[in-house]
């Protein structure tokens, strides 16, 4: 029997690397015998009526799963409610697009990571006041110090501060949105490691390394080449997918001589630069695992 999906997208998102990559998904799909039809998020409305919450659209009457590439959790959440799988869930989607989220369900499981210090929650109206905390961030974590918007992709969102003013001055700078500081780990700077998981199983693996950014992300200008994950690696990976949930995910080590450390992890990851350095298609692998029916945990 053929299964059915839908690919959900973002409606207001315009861009051709998008669309690419839903492409991408859909051909995918169409070579796994998968019927995956593309919907935009704003064409399926959740709907509270009655004291009963529903989405309606056709389509949702004859379909076996939903592919969520988009981030409106209270949709994810209302399909997940009228019994439809999504990959990935709401939950393991909330968990990485805050990446404060991500590290606290992390250290709850003893993953190694960098040492993380939360900017005190402010309201958003707010400009803060109150700047003696900042003397207990650079006691824990000294200059440079890494600096991130809670919520971001591809690198953005994310400084090297080194002194007291550079790190006023950007929190300035971000004013009450969500972040973070964590300590700068030298060795590993302009260099990190991209591992794809599916399934609870380490597909791919490249490492990413930048002469002229301390971030390696391959938009900003770093380097990718194939790389062959060590067992520590692979498990560390493989472990951080299945502690959020995570049907896809891909997971960012740094390297240290103690060991790798889970520096982000992502669940809408985007494949195409994996593909052209390893050649191993991501999504081929994915709809495999939709196909088998099985779940993580």
């Amino acid at each position: 029997m053929i299964k059915k999906g839908i690919l959900i997208e973002n409606g207001n998102w315009k861009s051709s690397k998008v669309d690419e990559l839903m492409d991408w998904l859909v051909h995918a799909a169409e070579n796994e015998g998968i019927e995956l039809q593309r919907i935009k998020n704003d064409e399926l409305l959740v709907i509270i009526e009655d004291g009963q919450g529903r989405v309606d659209h056709p389509v949702l009457e004859k379909v076996d799963f939903v592919l969520f590439w988009d981030k409106d959790l209270l949709l994810a959440r209302q399909l997940e409610a009228i019994g439809i799988r999504v990959v990935n869930s709401a939950q393991a989607i909330e968990w990485c697009d805050n990446k404060m989220k991500t590290h606290q369900v992390l250290a709850g499981a003893g993953i190694p990571m960098p040492t993380t210090v939360f900017a005190p929650f402010i309201y958003s109206n707010m400009k803060r006041s109150n700047w003696t905390y900042l003397d207990q961030v650079i006691a824990k974590l000294g200059f440079p110090m890494v600096v991130k918007e809670a919520f971001g992709s591809f690198g953005q969102q994310v400084d090297l501060v080194g002194n007291r003013e550079e790190l006023e001055a950007w929190v300035l700078k971000v004013n009450g949105r969500p972040h973070l500081y964590q300590k700068y780990i030298a060795e590993s700077h302009g260099e990190d490691l991209r591992l794809n998981v599916v399934g609870g199983k380490l597909v791919a693996a490249m490492k990413r390394t930048s002469k002229t950014d301390f971030r390696a992300n391959v938009t900003l200008g770093g380097r990718m080449e194939p790389y062959q994950a060590s067992k520590e690696e692979e498990d560390l990976a493989i472990r951080v997918s299945k502690i959020l949930g995570l049907d896809f995910a891909g997971v960012d080590l740094l390297q240290t001589a103690e060991g790798p450390l889970v520096c982000e992890v992502n669940s809408n990851v985007h494949f195409k630069t994996l593909y052209e350095c390893t050649g191993v298609d991501t999504a081929i692998h994915l709809m495999r695992w939709i196909k088998s029916g099985e779940r993580i945990g």
